[in-house]
């Protein structure tokens, strides 16, 4: 989020889905659907009934993240309850990130399913591919040379020169290797 804000970069990867049991069974009530008011810090659950709780806390990777808790007394009532939580006691716990970080990962998640991220995403191979010959065979993890501009040209020089590697590989015949099957996936074919 900052890198994207300071310096105009955008990172393009999947992110990972939510993995509760509520998001992977049909009839459970996940994240999502839940209203979240920012200015009120409040959370609405599908069923109408809001939290009583709003704490701000810091998670392992000293983030701030924010757990809503619904009131005891409205989730035992509740019809929906096997679909909300399975806890026999306990009402249900929402943990999500900061407004911010929220809708940004909720933003990412609707954007990795459509057909224009698949396609942008598939691009990423190659390049990961450029990248690892650079760092593996012409040494670009590690610089040389001591400032900015020296480092520089050495980058330049580097992509140069795989430049010229692949010019060579391509007049000898040689084309680029293709993913690599797994033994598993072979067995497929």
């Amino acid at each position: 989020m900052t890198c994207q804000r300071t310096y105009g970069v955008e990172v393009i990867g999947p992110v990972a889905v939510n993995g509760s049991w509520q998001s992977t069974s049909p009839e459970g009530l996940e994240n999502t659907q839940f209203l979240i008011d920012w200015k009120k810090k409040i959370m609405t659950c599908p069923q109408g009934k809001t939290s009583k709780k709003w704490t701000v806390k810091q998670d392992k990777t000293v983030s701030d993240v924010i757990r809503a808790q619904f009131g005891k007394k409205d989730c035992l009532a509740c019809p929906a309850v096997s679909q909300c939580t399975r806890a026999a006691v306990n009402p249900r716990q929402i943990v999500f990130r900061q407004q911010e970080h929220h809708e940004a990962i909720q933003a990412a998640r609707r954007r990795q399913t459509t057909k224009a991220f698949k396609e942008r995403y598939s691009k990423r191979s190659g390049i990961e591919g450029t990248i690892s010959q650079g760092i593996r065979a012409f040494g670009l993890r590690v610089s040389r040379y001591l400032g900015q501009e020296k480092t520089h040209l050495q980058h330049v020089l580097i992509a140069t020169a795989m430049n010229v590697v692949r010019l060579f590989q391509w007049q000898m015949g040689e084309t680029p290797s293709q993913h690599r099957i797994s033994r598993f996936a072979a067995l497929a074919l």
